[in-house]
């Protein structure tokens, strides 16, 4: 079309060599990979926005590969425990030790399964309080089917928590006062 474009090649250069060894010259292949070029920094543009999303959200976001190993976490993640969210011991350590062995469990049967993961659990913050939070996780498969990686997510829910437990002792009051209250006009 007679206009000037930035095109992206692999070069490979081979000498060429006389029979005593001497180079005489130089072979150069040149294969046109702009279209490969592209589509990676394609991809990287996209994993940059997802990290930028990710970071940008409230919820402690992660990622595992097909098998369940961390290959994501978002910020909010070191920010809310201070531990570093890509050592293996750091989600043990920070699951209350009553919630930790139903969590292992949920999730073991999630990459056994294939289904969605969802679970309720306390996380330690980096304070030492523990936090209710809602854990989900959904698999992403490819064209055939088959499980790549998981994504997923921790909600605090801790105000929800509380509240819950307000309601539930409000109504246990008024049951208790009800019940006197028959009791006294029986």
């Amino acid at each position: 079309n007679g206009k000037m474009q930035n095109i992206y090649l692999s070069v490979v250069l081979v000498p060429l060599r006389e029979p005593d060894g001497t180079i005489k010259g130089i072979n150069a292949i040149a294969t046109e990979v702009t279209y490969h070029v592209k589509v990676r920094k394609e991809i990287e543009e996209s994993e940059k926005q997802f990290r930028q999303l990710a970071n940008s959200l409230q919820e402690l976001v992660w990622a595992t590969d097909s098998l369940g190993n961390q290959t994501f976490a978002s910020d909010r993640w070191a920010e809310f425990t201070g531990l570093d969210p890509y050592n293996s011991e750091t989600f043990e350590k920070i699951t209350h030790p009553l919630d930790l062995p139903i969590v292992i469990d949920e999730w073991t049967k999630s990459l056994n399964s294939g289904k969605k993961y969802l679970v309720e659990l306390r996380l330690k913050n980096k304070s030492g309080e523990y936090h209710w939070f809602q854990g989900k996780g959904e698999p992403i498969k490819d064209e055939e089917g088959n499980i790549i990686k998981w994504i997923g997510s921790f909600t605090n829910i801790q105000d929800q928590k509380k509240a819950e437990e307000f309601l539930i002792n409000a109504y246990n009051k008024i049951d208790e006062s009800e019940r006197r209250f028959r009791k006294i006009a029986n």
